[in-house]
């Protein structure tokens, strides 16, 4: 499951770790960072999320973490990577407004990180596994990663995350180890999910799939978004989309009336989120946008 997993991630002769949630593959990637580079803080851009506990939690309270604004690249030429274990990128902000940076910014922190020693962890958790039209979110940038993490598309419900360390991180890891153990780690048969899940996304071509229904999801909804002056944008990477509001209360309404139809969709603020499960048809790409504008209509009758 390693060899195969490293390779998809394009991590050749890299190695991988099978663990059971998002936020402790998270966890241990940064504190693996840490410890290699033997530095104490983190960079990330601002309105990530990284865990619900250990070095991810600590992080988003601003005990360890520099917080760079997206696309601010005055803060950034401020910032001193030099007591930076890594920059930790969230290809795409799906615990707030589902956001992605400019390939240009995220290039130029990367480029700044690795010039002074910091590593380059990509929190996949959400993006990864063909959310985002790609396999892997960082793929929609020009960069490779010193450690990748996935989790929740990779067992399609069943609890497993993973952590993929690049050759070179992985023999510095080797040269100075440290001892992580728990209950489910590396556990079979959860790899055989993974493995599995992996084959089944790949037979069905979802990669490709979600592209393309991604693409009529947000032409749709840019259709409803040019009738309805109340949308403000409609913005996403495959099946991973943000209608936003200029209102927060009409954005808590028009959710409401998704749920009231049977449709399950996120709401953060004056966004409502939608991160369908990707074999989604089209028939019900339709059904939920007309649900939409069916819902504005309704809210504000002429």
């Amino acid at each position: 499951m390693s060899s195969i997993w490293v390779t998809m991630l394009r991590i050749p002769d890299g190695k991988s770790v099978f663990l059971s949630s998002g936020s402790e593959a998270v966890d241990l990637s940064i504190s693996i960072s840490k410890h290699i580079t033997g530095r104490n803080r983190i960079c990330i851009i601002d309105g990530s999320y990284l865990s619900a506990y250990g070095h991810g939690k600590d992080s988003l309270k601003d005990k360890t973490a520099n917080k760079i604004p997206a696309e601010n690249f005055e803060k950034l030429s401020s910032l001193n990577f030099e007591k930076i274990a890594a920059f930790v990128f969230e290809p795409g902000t799906a615990w707030r407004l589902i956001q992605f940076s400019s390939a240009g910014f995220v290039s130029a922190i990367v480029k700044k990180a690795k010039s002074a020693g910091s590593l380059i962890i990509v929190d996949e958790v959400t993006t990864g596994m063909c959310r985002t039209g790609k396999w892997f979110g960082f793929e929609h940038y020009s960069m490779n990663p010193d450690i990748v993490v996935c989790g929740k598309g990779l067992g399609n419900g069943y609890p497993v995350s993973s952590v993929s360390l690049s050759k070179k991180i992985t023999k510095a890891f080797e040269e100075m180890p440290f001892r992580y153990a728990q209950s489910h780690q590396n556990d079979p048969f959860a790899c055989a999910v993974a493995l599995q899940v992996i084959k089944e996304m790949d037979r069905k071509g979802l990669v490709t799939k979600t592209e393309e229904k991604g693409i009529l999801f947000k032409s749709l909804l840019k259709e409803t978004a040019r009738k309805h002056n109340s949308i403000k944008e409609i913005r996403g990477r495959g099946l991973m989309i943000a209608i936003e509001f200029h209102e927060k209360d009409l954005a808590e309404k028009v959710h409401e009336y998704l749920f009231q139809h049977r449709m399950i969709a996120g709401l953060k603020s004056n966004v409502v989120r939608l991160m369908p499960p990707l074999i989604i048809n089209d028939s019900l790409i339709h059904q939920v946008v007309d649900a939409v504008d069916n819902s504005l209509v309704s809210l504000n009758p002429l």
